[in-house]
């Protein structure tokens, strides 16, 4: 047993390729990687995850509860509160968008058409807008080139190395059961974990890795 865990408690017990720093509903993502390099960016999340995509009855399935637990007070509060810190962690892990929401990008754009951004799956950009000093200019339709783990947006005008890319975009998978399967046990297994105390950062840590970044030389 050990004291409750929580996304920064996480991310002190692994490394990855991908290094992330989370302060409230804001997360940092940078990358080492050499082809196709993601820029370093700043992700603000939307209002949260609604209750009734988050899979309580999963949870409270694989936790064993007995018929009837959403009547106990607190329950739902408590089961829900689990799993979006659940959520939490392995989307810092992986870079995955879990539940599918809007998310506002800013960070310093490289020269080109081309521009690589650490967070998947990308479905849409729906804003773009590039501040170079004072000016302003929307940068129009944004193409998506899918990647597993750093979607390529191939925009119509080259960007200028050093201006400030703002984008506002939809990631995440659209259902629950579209989730690939070890990361949704990887989900349960750690938002148990947060309610017993049990360390399960080896088993979840497992689950995970196939759908992380790999550093040079092979390694996640």
């Amino acid at each position: 047993m050990r004291p409750e865990m929580d996304a920064g408690w996480w991310g002190r017990c692994v490394s990855g390729l991908v290094r992330t720093r989370r302060t409230g509903s804001t997360v940092e993502y940078e990358t080492n990687t050499q082809a196709e390099v993601p820029m370093a960016m700043m992700v603000q999340g939307s209002d949260g995850i609604e209750d009734d995509v988050l899979p309580v009855a999963d949870l409270a399935a694989s936790m064993r509860l007995a018929d009837g637990f959403e009547s106990v007070p607190g329950q739902m509060a408590r089961l829900r509160g689990r799993l979006r810190a659940a959520i939490a962690i392995v989307e810092t892990r992986t870079s995955k968008v879990l539940v599918a929401r809007e998310f506002m990008l800013r960070g310093v754009a490289k020269d080109g058409t081309r521009q690589a951004v650490s967070i998947s799956p990308l479905v849409e950009v729906i804003a773009a807008e590039v501040q170079q000093g004072t000016t302003v200019v929307d940068l129009g339709e944004v193409l998506v080139e899918p990647h597993p783990h750093r979607a390529v947006l191939v925009f119509e005008r080259s960007l200028r190395v050093g201006a400030v890319l703002t984008l506002r975009v939809t990631a995440g998978y659209s259902a629950w059961s579209q989730v690939p399967a070890p990361l949704r046990e990887a989900v349960l297994m750690i938002a148990q974990g947060l309610d017993s105390g049990d360390d399960v950062t080896a088993q979840a840590e497992s689950l995970m890795a196939p759908y992380r970044a790999l550093r040079i030389g092979g390694r996640g």
